[in-house]
């Protein structure tokens, strides 16, 4: 219930739905938690093969594209502290996992978003961008994806990318133009 009404959702499902309409994809808004992101919302298009994700649902972080722009976009220290509960769950496969981390950083830091082919689930293509509000202070994360396997990379890269920062800018003015704060304050 106190995922359902924050006021960002009033504003951001009717605009990730179109976005999930227009590519057929399935659009998601999230906040990290632990070594997971919790979806806060979830919007997916008419023909989109839904993988059966809702508000509540947590996914886990460092295999997500949403979880990897998250990380990115927090404080140094924010940062470390999610890395570190990431790397003590991973075990043995820390160093796979981690490394995979700072590769997506440094492509987010050149293109604005991250991309994840299969690192969650096979055949699940995303692509994930940072969203701040309350003037930086709080850090969400967006995602497009789809188990789609028409699909090439290349619409993830040139096309879906730069929807999705826009929709990040476009959520983010909004809610700065409305005065509105993440936990309604």
């Amino acid at each position: 219930a106190l995922l359902r009404n924050l006021p960002v959702r009033a504003i951001a499902h009717p605009l990730m739905q179109v976005l999930a309409d227009e590519h057929e994809m399935s659009v998601a808004l999230g906040i990290g938690h632990g070594s997971h992101m919790i979806y806060l919302d979830y919007c997916s298009g008419p023909k989109t093969v839904a993988m059966r994700l809702s508000v509540g649902t947590l996914v886990p972080m460092a295999l997500t594209a949403m979880g990897r722009a998250y990380l990115w976009a927090l404080s140094p220290e924010q940062r470390a502290a999610h890395l570190r509960v990431i790397e003590m769950e991973a075990g043995d496969r820390a160093p796979q996992v981690l490394a995979r981390v700072y590769e997506s950083f440094e492509q987010i830091a050149r293109d604005g978003f991250a991309l994840s082919f299969g690192d969650w689930r096979p055949q699940v293509y995303a692509v994930g961008a940072p969203l701040w509000l309350d003037r930086g202070q709080t850090v969400l994360a967006l995602n497009c994806g789809a188990r789609r396997p028409d699909l090439v990379e290349d619409v993830f890269r040139q096309r879906l990318g730069s929807a999705l920062l826009a929709l990040a800018t476009e959520i983010t003015n909004a809610m700065d133009s409305r005065g509105g704060m993440f936990w309604n304050e």
